[in-house]
């Protein structure tokens, strides 16, 4: 603080009785109000703290009207016109605004009373309170309190003896709010089952000592009827001033009609904005329909897991998010550690024992705890290209952390297994991509977007749905592509943006108390994107839909906050070269470097180096040198360096003879004799004979000739005679720990990978992979291209693809003409620009997206294309020898030489077929002049302008036929002289058609102009009193004339007219 500062803040807390006005000198009296329109009158504080001049203020809902004042007369002016009456108001104080709190007016009216110091205390708190919200930021009111609390002193220990001290500071951190202080509101008595009679809590006794109203946080509307009526809502002291009117009257009329006498039917406590801006409503449940923008009363989330929100509400069913965007103050007593101990095969020691779950948490008390912060630091990267500018980045803070401490290495762990993400902070990240906030300790997600935000979409959202259905994104631990639930979405302005990437970080306790002064890091790598698009036009039915090709396009983000650099492209005439590119359907790809193909059917290949993959189906094989992966068996050698022994058998069955008795369900089955072991078997009971053996495991090791060998007795039984035919062995199998194993013909039984020649058929589904050299080949399954070997080109690949990815030069109808292909680049939603061949950009409305994960699906775009048609045929319908001039802004005449076809935009000409037909398009999108001059003299028969937008499609027809015209040259004289470049109209008389302008030459001194035929007036003023005004007869002979300017004349007159005609 400055000197300035230290004497206000001694002169606040050195308040004391008749200090009134050094209290009415820092805070504005609420003077007038009709009802949202406020007339404010006091002293509001600078940027330093320190009080201003006085100044009347109007304010509306909340919002200052105009700008402040000295002049009462103008104050009252600016009142009236925002309440929109005239009529007259009393002038009386009913609160005081200090520091944006509402204080009621015994603030000052019982400022000296001797009975109590509660009003001086209150001003004490709410000056000091305004005083530094006003003075200082967050940052550095977060850096006094640290240096508040590291303050020490010494007093007398209480639990040792006299003279004994202790070290003591300031150190407070805890802020803890129960079900009882937290007001639910609602209808009293129809939604007793939700608020249990918790309308207000004793939310209104901390209020109401704090010298705030309670109306300006809930309001009590009282639900009012008479007999059969409507319910009409009421304030209290109208429903009184009912009631008493009714109980006169009816004692007046002595009618003793009950039904006459207004009644209460329900109380409505309904909370207000203001009550979710305070510490109890954020600290509790978060947010409110207010805090997000929702339009209607002030409603609140569910405040505990096992209840909901507000009956009838838009959260309804939403869950609270204690602490939302604040990142010094989180919740703490959720936190637990404690689990279950297991026994090493992982069941519970104790099978009574629980773990806690979410919904364990204690809802019902939120305990708050204070953190100075650590210092976040990190970058939003797109991996392996640098940094992504003014991204957007969201911390969250998992409610079910709390103060962990690093160990030897630094590393923090989370000790609670559970989730539940709450919001805490965003910031935006430089143009560098990097970004810094405070934190506090716990596990945190550091989340990142890019894009401007739809907080509207998110709002209609939650109007219109079940927004609980949203929220299951909280209690996930970390995501590969998240939705953010709109709730959140809004808190943190995020919701409409892109999601990128996300980290998840633990902050340890020591630096959650830090005061930012220890730094960790929370760096974020997005993943590159690709995206394809198809431009093709729109417009008339000649060439809807067809390619852009041979143009540039600008792609930038949407989002104008975003100083990206924007990537150009161009769109393809049926080939495209480039890396990480992807194409599905017919064609071929070259390959310059890493790629795959993934055939749909055979396929041609040539000179191709990689792998090549097949798919060996059930039951077929395969013969060839490579890798095998799956189950089968191979005719062939093996070729790795593995020790191969004999396939395993087990026992399968074993029959019974004889049943024998006296057998009980405690005999036991067992197997003697072979070369295996560890086979289980249960015995089936008829009785007490033996019916069926039921092997429950076939054991391994046995031989294929063991099954002779193999013996069963039946033990721990007093049963007798049970005798077994020979054992049944399984199929071979491989060995446990073995890939492989050899059959008794010579062949192995293969099951995993192994490298091996030979003819392998297959059991089940298994691939086989080998490798090629500069190989030529048709076939069928996965090419993939090994660039180990430097070469220009890995082969070729032609036929049909389900997809074909990577570096090279690809073609065909896969390759659609028009497609653009955008890689390496940061998802999100970008605006396009198409930058023609002659430089003309045209910028487009339609965005284009740039999807989290590339994908090869062609996203189309639409360039709205101008078409002209008509007929080039004279009065009588023949076809005229000529062509239509299609100019721009920037050409002449003369410069139209070519066909439009040919050049394909302004300046050319369109060419009629034999009949006089023509049409043209697309045209690009811009300002353009079409017409006609058939006997070449620098006059058009026909003239138009058209204007084509790129986002409508614009068709228009070229007047026809092409009228008869005829020249017309004159001079204008005045006393003999040659009057030269005037500006000179000329217009037909019958009012038909535009003016037409002449042109003057000032080589020759004489005015031209090409006319149709029929009568046409010049009027031209020199002066006051020059003019000309000729009625000029146009036909089939041009005309050479000179006219005179001569002195006009002003008649004043009446006209009448004969009204029975």
């Amino acid at each position: 603080m400055d000197e300035g500062q230290l004497e206000e803040y001694d002169s606040i807390l050195s308040i004391r009785v008749g200090d009134e006005g050094f209290v009415l000198g820092r805070s504005m009296a609420v003077m007038a109000t009709d009802n949202e329109v406020e007339l404010l009158h006091g002293h509001q504080l600078d940027s330093n703290g320190i009080p201003g001049d006085e100044e009347w203020v109007v304010m509306i809902g909340g919002t200052q009207m105009g700008n402040s004042t000295t002049n009462e007369t103008e104050a009252l002016e600016l009142f009236n016109a925002t309440r929109l009456k005239s009529s007259p108001f009393d002038m009386e104080a009913t609160h005081y605004v200090i520091g944006g709190y509402r204080y009621t007016s015994d603030l000052i009216d019982d400022f000296n009373d001797v009975s109590t110091g509660l009003h001086r205390s209150n001003a004490r708190l709410a000056l000091s309170r305004a005083f530094l919200i006003t003075a200082f930021d967050m940052s550095e009111l977060a850096d006094i309190y640290h240096g508040i609390t590291n303050l020490e002193y010494d007093v007398q220990n209480y639990e040792g003896s006299l003279g004994e001290t202790i070290t003591r500071n300031n150190d407070i951190r805890y802020f803890a709010i129960d079900n009882r202080l937290y007001p639910l509101g609602g209808a009293y008595y129809a939604d007793y089952e939700y608020h249990r009679g918790q309308t207000t809590g004793i939310f209104h006794a901390p209020t109401g000592l704090a010298g705030l109203d309670m109306k300006d946080y809930i309001t009590s509307v009282y639900d009012t009827q008479r007999g059969d009526g409507p319910i009409i809502p009421r304030t209290a002291q109208e429903y009184e001033q009912e009631y008493l009117n009714d109980i006169t009257r009816n004692q007046y009329t002595q009618q003793n009609d009950q039904s006459a006498i207004i009644r209460l039917v329900d109380i409505d406590y309904q909370q207000q904005p203001a009550f979710f801006e305070t510490m109890v409503a954020r600290f509790y449940v978060g947010y409110g329909t207010s805090t997000l923008g929702l339009p209607g009363n002030a409603e609140q989330p569910a405040p505990h897991f096992y209840t909901t929100g507000t009956p009838g509400s838009y959260l309804e069913s939403a869950m609270p998010l204690p602490g939302a965007m604040m990142n010094h103050f989180v919740i703490s007593n959720w936190y637990d550690s404690e689990r279950c101990e297991l026994l090493e095969n992982g069941s519970k020691v104790d099978q009574n024992c629980s773990n806690p779950t979410i919904g364990s948490a204690n809802t019902q008390v939120k305990i708050m705890k204070y953190y100075s912060g650590a210092t976040l630091e990190g970058t939003v990267e797109l991996d392996g290209f640098g940094p992504v500018p003014n991204a957007r980045v969201m911390i969250e803070r998992d409610a079910f952390s709390g103060e962990e401490n690093a160990d030897e290495n630094g590393h923090v762990a989370d000790g609670d297994d559970r989730t539940y993400w709450i919001p805490i902070g965003v910031t935006d990240a430089d143009e560098n991509g990097h970004f810094s906030f405070t934190v506090p300790a716990g596990k945190l997600r550091v989340s990142a977007f890019i894009g401007e935000p739809n907080l509207d979409a998110a709002r209609s959202f939650i109007m219109t749905a079940d927004v609980g259905q949203s929220l299951n994104d909280i209690f996930e631990q970390t995501s590969t592509n998240r939705a953010v639930n709109p709730i959140t979405g809004i808190l943190a302005n995020v919701s409409g943006s892109t999601w990128l990437s996300e980290t998840i970080i633990n902050v340890s306790g020591s630096a959650g108390h830090s005061n930012g002064e220890e730094i960790v890091y929370g760096n974020l790598s997005v993943a590159p994107s690709h995206a394809t698009g198809k431009l093709i036009w729109s417009g008339a039915e000649f060439f809807d839909g067809d390619p852009l090709t041979n143009v540039s396009i600008e792609i930038s983000p949407s989002w104008d906050q975003v100083q990206l650099e924007p990537y150009t492209v161009d769109t393809s005439s049926g080939v495209v070269e480039g890396y990480d590119l992807s194409f599905q359907g017919i064609g071929q790809v070259t390959f310059t470097g890493e790629g795959t193909v993934r055939s749909l059917g055979i396929v041609t290949v040539s000179d191709f180096t990689g792998n090549y993959t097949q798919t060996v189906f059930h039951n077929h094989s395969l013969t060839g040198d490579g890798q095998f992966s799956g189950s089968g068996t191979l005719s062939g050698t093996v070729s790795d360096d593995v020790e191969i022994g004999s396939c395993d058998y087990g026992i399968d069955s074993m029959p019974i003879q004889n049943g024998g008795s006296g057998y009980n369900n405690s005999t036991v089955v067992s197997f003697e004799g072979g070369s295996g072991s560890g086979a289980t078997a249960e015995v089936v009971l008829t009785n007490d004979s033996i019916s069926d053996i039921i092997i429950t495991n076939g054991g391994t090791g046995y031989l294929s000739t063991d099954a002779e060998e193999i013996t069963v007795s039946f033990g721990n039984t007093s049963g007798t005679g049970a005798s077994t035919a020979n054992a049944t062995l399984t199929d071979a199998f491989v060995p446990v720990n073995s890939s492989v194993c050899l059959l008794e013909g010579g062949d192995y039984l293969l099951q995993g990978t192994m490298n091996a020649t030979g003819r392998y058929t297959s059991d089940g589904s298994s691939s086989f992979i080998r490798t090629l050299s500069h190989s030529t080949l048709v076939g069928s399954g996965v090419f993939t291209v090994d660039t180990t070997e430097e070469l220009d080109s890995y082969g070729t690949i032609n036929g049909t693809f389900s997809s074909a990815s990577g570096e090279g030069i690809f073609s065909g109808p896969m390759v659609h003409p028009g497609t653009f292909h955008i890689v390496d680049a940061v998802p999100g939603k970008y605006d396009l620009t198409v930058i023609f061949e002659d430089g003309v950009r045209i910028e487009l409305d339609d965005g284009f997206s740039i999807p989290l994960v590339g994908s090869p699906e062609v996203s189309t775009v639409d360039i709205a294309g101008g078409s002209i048609t008509g007929l080039l045929v004279n009065t009588s319908g023949e076809p005229l020898d000529g062509a239509v001039m299609l100019l721009d802004n920037e050409s002449e005449p003369s410069d139209a030489i070519l066909d439009c076809y040919e050049v394909g935009t302004a300046p050319c000409l369109i060419v009629p077929d034999e009949d006089g037909a023509f049409e043209f398009g697309p045209i690009i999108p811009g300002n353009y002049t079409a017409q006609i001059d058939l006997d070449d003299d620098g006059f058009p028969e026909l003239s138009r302008d058209y204007v084509f937008d790129s986002e409508f499609d614009s068709a228009y027809e070229f007047p026809s036929p092409v009228p008869e015209t005829s020249d017309l040259t004159f001079r204008l004289l005045h006393d003999g002289a040659n009057v030269p470049d005037l500006n000179v109209t000329l217009h037909l008389k019958n009012g038909t058609g535009e003016p037409i302008t002449a042109q003057f030459d000032n080589e020759s001194d004489i005015y031209m102009v090409e006319l149709v035929h029929g009568t046409w007036i010049m009027n031209h003023t020199l002066s006051e009193e020059l003019q000309v005004w000729e009625q000029i007869e146009i036909d089939d002979e041009d005309i050479t004339a000179d006219y005179e300017f001569h002195i006009s004349h002003l008649i004043v007159g009446n006209v009448y007219y004969e009204e029975d005609l």
